[in-house]
């Protein structure tokens, strides 16, 4: 069934190309009945990420633009915040400027980060009614009270998770957000700690339409050694988020998400999802306590050895 005025988009650096691949393949696995048009917007990646890219689309019959971001506009984005958290890179704040960069005709978009994996379809999300406003999102499943009293939000306002964006484009062109963007940065940049979700947080401020979590149901594994709304792998979640600093591509992450990760990463033979190890001393610590917790005892005996040594 076509869906002409529904548009899907993502925005990525090099880095994160190979993920990109898997959301793509993950939403054509669970929504094969509709084509919407998919746009990757993009932030000096290269011409074989590229084709990468291209590879997937034409693999799973999906419609795909490319579009470079207006680097320019994400530099000075970045320009406060750039060494906020390093898991996530500049070319998150692309998420501002696709309404702007997307063709005409189109009534709304979805935006998506590239660590999630779409499991069900998203006709009924699109069909989300956002009672005039020009956003949708759900409720950050971490810390949101402590963030909205972090960036001073309004007492009406919840603090989003800017992961799954549901866009009504007519609306948002009307609003302009991105035209008060750089000044809410410049003088709020002091308590911002996760770059563009602070800022879209920032710019909505309690005037948006709250999403259902099933939206984005995050999956959130914690380096200090616990799990976060851990209850297995949900069968009723349509979009799982692997929000923060560990993903499933860490050797050490939970190893039922991590299959069910590297399933659909198997089914895409020309990307490379990178098998990472930890980082740093920090890092080897909390991975040795994930270790324990999850039973993987080869790399318990691997990181008890890295700590001792």
């Amino acid at each position: 069934m076509p869906h002409e005025d529904e548009c899907i988009a993502l925005a990525t650096d090099e880095g994160y190309v190979a993920q990109a691949c898997i959301v793509l393949a993950s939403y054509a696995l669970s929504n094969p009945f509709n084509r919407r048009d998919i746009f990757i917007f993009t932030n000096n990646v290269s011409e074989g990420r590229v084709r990468m890219l291209q590879t997937t689309a034409a693999a799973f019959g999906l419609r795909l633009r490319l579009q470079e971001m207006e680097a320019s506009l994400i530099r000075e984005l970045g320009r406060h915040t750039r060494n906020m958290i390093p898991h996530v890179s500049e070319a998150a704040y692309g998420k501002l400027l696709i309404p702007r960069g997307l063709p005409e005709g189109y009534r709304k978009c979805l935006i998506l980060d590239c660590d999630i994996l779409v499991r069900g379809s998203l006709d009924r999300l699109f069909e989300t009614d956002l009672q005039g406003r020009s956003l949708g999102a759900a409720i950050d499943a971490m810390e949101p009270t402590k963030s909205a009293v972090r960036l001073e939000l309004s007492r009406e306002a919840f603090y989003f998770n800017s992961g799954v964006l549901l866009i009504d484009l007519q609306q948002w062109k009307s609003e302009k957000p991105l035209t008060r963007a750089f000044d809410l940065i410049a003088k709020n940049h002091q308590k911002m700690m996760f770059m563009e979700q602070d800022l879209l947080n920032l710019l909505f401020n309690g005037q948006l339409k709250q999403l259902d979590p099933k939206w984005n149901a995050i999956m959130v594994i914690v380096p200090r050694g616990y799990i976060r709304n851990w209850k297995g792998v949900p069968d009723d979640q349509a979009i799982l988020h692997f929000a923060g600093e560990l993903k499933p591509w860490h050797e050490f992450y939970h190893p039922v998400m991590r299959n069910l990760y590297l399933s659909y990463a198997q089914l895409c033979t020309w990307i490379k999802i990178p098998n990472l190890g930890p980082s740093g001393k920090i890092q080897r610590k909390a991975a040795l306590i994930l270790a324990e917790k999850f039973g993987l005892k080869d790399l318990e005996k691997k990181y008890t050895q890295k700590n001792a040594g």
